[in-house]
């Protein structure tokens, strides 16, 4: 089955003081219809 995206989520933080935050919330915001990119993306 073939997802659309319905959703863009565009994450933007400091590396050096959340990356690992960033890297954590991209996974877990990440669903068929959700498209998530970081800034570094």
């Amino acid at each position: 089955m073939v997802h659309e995206v319905q959703l863009q989520i565009f994450l933007s933080t400091v590396t050096a003081e959340f990356g690992a935050h960033r890297r954590t919330l991209k996974q877990a915001l990440s669903l068929p219809a959700v498209k998530v990119q970081e800034q570094q993306d």
